[in-house]
């Protein structure tokens, strides 16, 4: 069974970021990454984002543009900007090819 992007981008996020206690199983990809006074989330921080846009770029071959740091909301919004960002460039490669 092959894995989901979304599976695949919490992987990511753990072995980059050493999470041992994260269930994989029984994740909520709607969770907060992030964690805010309401929310603890997965706990990280703006230094962790940095490891992920790293991430991001070398597994996914995605680039997040600064102000566009909202999809970091959940693993869920984080997969649909990379499914988005992947279609775009597919769509600037059919271009080049007309």
């Amino acid at each position: 069974m092959e894995k989901t992007l979304e599976r695949q981008i919490l992987e990511m996020i753990i072995d980059r970021l050493d999470l041992e206690d994260v269930d994989v199983e029984n994740f909520d990809y709607d969770q907060q990454i992030f964690a805010t006074e309401e929310c603890e989330g997965l706990g990280l921080d703006s230094v962790d984002s940095l490891e992920i846009v790293v991430g991001l770029k070398k597994d996914f071959d995605v680039v997040v543009d600064e102000d566009e740091m909202d999809a970091f909301k959940s693993i869920n919004t984080l997969a649909e900007y990379v499914r988005t960002k992947q279609a775009e460039g597919k769509e600037l490669v059919g271009a080049g090819a007309e």
